[in-house]
């Protein structure tokens, strides 16, 4: 049996409270990751802990005698966290490798650190190739599998072709071979961007190889080249119709709808502690 302690935790607040919603407000989640960890927790018990009326949940005769064994193990759980928290502090401190979803991350992390204020995170963009292993978590596309870590999917967007709404080939729906001709602008084709992969693949079965005009590793370079027309974006996106970008807008193409997923890895050896607590909620998220 794998019961996970943010499981625990989600069915504690949530038998208080007798409310997954009021659980998901507290640890600032969505209400369905609450709903589901509690119903994994069920499965691995083999036992149905709450009753589900409407929008109401009620302990049952199981879950109330659960209860008592996880009020007991709460309270003892703080109490070990609190003495560990004032001698320790120094050392919860998490080193994170983001190759995308930067924002999103970030997000996670202010969410995370309302929980546990005493964890400090560092983290890195792009540091050089060998370094990679360094990091406690790494979160996207390295290229590559990275030997010592366990990993799980972690987003999954669909590849987009971004062009200034006035281009003559945002009018109209395409082919892939039509972009034949056209540049791009990336960002590092290697590491930042897995939708040039993606690309990449996708033309060289329609015989070409896609031309890149620039390639960078800041944002706003890449912004501006769009913006410019001077060259189409290559971009992940769970979404249709227009782009972020102001009078920019994904093109239809009727033979690409390819999609690239970003992984969480997390180091073996450091799945303990801190790094345990973050890896555990960002897969319960």
């Amino acid at each position: 049996m794998k019961m996970e302690m943010l499981q625990l935790r989600y069915f504690y607040e949530s038998a208080l409270s007798e409310s997954f919603s009021k659980t998901a407000q507290k640890y600032m989640v969505p209400v369905s990751s609450v709903s589901a960890s509690v119903k994994r927790l069920e499965t691995e018990l083999g036992v149905a802990l709450f009753e589900r009326t409407g929008n109401r949940i009620y302990l049952t005769e199981k879950g109330r005698l659960f209860l008592k064994t996880v009020e007991h193990l709460t309270e003892s759980l703080e109490s070990g966290v609190q003495a560990v928290r004032s001698t320790h502090e120094n050392e919860e401190r998490l080193t994170l490798l983001v190759f995308s979803n930067r924002k999103m991350v970030m997000n996670r992390i202010l969410r995370f650190r309302k929980l546990y204020p005493s964890v400090s995170f560092r983290l890195d963009i792009s540091p050089q190739k060998e370094h990679i292993t360094d990091y406690d978590i790494v979160i996207g596309n390295p290229g590559e599998p990275l030997d010592g870590y366990d990993s799980f999917e972690f987003s999954r967007y669909t590849v987009k072709i971004e062009a200034l709404s006035s281009d003559p080939l945002a009018q109209r729906t395409i082919t892939l071979d039509q972009l034949r001709d056209r540049s791009f602008v990336t960002l590092n084709r290697q590491k930042m961007n897995g939708g040039f992969q993606a690309l990449s693949q996708a033309c060289m079965r329609c015989g070409f190889t896609p031309k890149i005009a620039i390639e960078c590793n800041d944002y706003e370079c890449r912004d501006a080249c769009v913006l410019s027309g001077a060259a189409l974006g290559i971009t992940l996106s769970q979404r249709n119709g227009h782009s972020p970008l102001q009078n920019v807008q994904f093109l239809e193409i009727s033979d690409f709808s390819e999609t690239t997923v970003n992984n969480f890895y997390y180091k073996k050896t450091a799945y303990r502690g801190a790094v345990k607590l973050f890896v555990d909620f960002m897969k319960n998220y």
